[in-house]
């Protein structure tokens, strides 16, 4: 197997065509035409030497390999979202924080945005003291 010949996107369809009833109403969810997930289910069918999805008037089967993917492609894309969500959560937590104790005896905590307040603040009574 070669990941470099196989589309990846190709799971974000499957998933969709796994969720819907039908290919129309997967394509819509996915804000793509109806030609756009045939030619990736056809291409999924081609990958996998298998009709996946089985459409039959009001009714849509899922293949026994299809039923067997559906939870490793759904983990492979969860995986992904969470990978990609690394970047918010570094943003997040790569924030300077800083903590000023006040005479009145309460903690000020403030991220990079209001720090210059709370250096104010903390020189204003006397804790950053000499330290500028």
């Amino acid at each position: 197997m070669n990941l470099d010949r196989f589309n990846l996107n190709l799971f974000v369809a499957f998933e969709a065509l796994s969720k819907a009833d039908t290919l129309t109403q997967a394509a819509g969810a996915l804000y793509v035409t109806q030609s756009t997930l045939s030619v990736a289910l056809r291409q999924m069918r081609e990958y996998f030497d298998d009709e996946l999805f089985v459409y039959k008037p009001k009714q849509k089967e899922l293949t026994p390999l299809a039923q067997n993917l559906r939870p490793r492609v759904l983990e492979i894309l969860k995986t992904a979202k969470a990978t990609l969500m690394l970047k918010e959560e570094t943003a997040r937590f790569d924030r300077t924080t800083c903590l000023a104790v006040v005479p009145d005896d309460s903690l000020l905590l403030a991220n990079a945005k209001s720090q210059s307040h709370v250096q104010y603040r903390a020189l204003k009574s006397g804790l950053l003291a000499g330290l500028d």
